[in-house]
């Protein structure tokens, strides 16, 4: 598949062969009328060095200290609007988001698999 295409965290998208895939959030914006789709799991966080459970729903990536989405709620990514994610090398997602703030985050799925999976519900 041409557009999820791996590269290590040392390579950039100029660098020979390598090669970042995003999407834009706007592209899933028409998916997401559809159907929403939801996926569920624990994720590192690499910023804080803890493992946070994750809910994307809706073009929203929200954050829980754990699976108890009744708990506190971390924090929200608008993705479907103004979101960019970047699927790295080693099971590492690179999200960036700018509605309602900046956001950008760092997160390493325990496999490459886990990863692309999340990527993919992502658009």
């Amino acid at each position: 598949m041409p557009n999820n295409t791996l590269v290590s965290n040392s390579m950039g998208p100029n660098s020979p062969g390598g090669k970042v895939t995003s999407l834009p959030g706007s592209s899933a914006s028409s998916q997401l009328n559809n159907k929403a789709p939801e996926k569920r799991g624990f994720l590192l966080n690499d910023q804080s060095g803890r493992k946070e459970f994750f809910v994307l729903r809706a073009g929203i990536l929200r954050s829980y200290r754990s699976e108890k989405t009744s708990c506190e709620l971390l924090n929200q990514i608008h993705l479907a609007h103004s979101g960019e994610v970047n699927l790295l090398h080693d099971g590492v997602l690179e999200i960036k988001s700018h509605s309602p703030f900046t956001w950008e985050y760092t997160l390493v799925a325990s496999s490459e698999e886990e990863a692309e999976a999340w990527y993919l519900d992502c658009f």
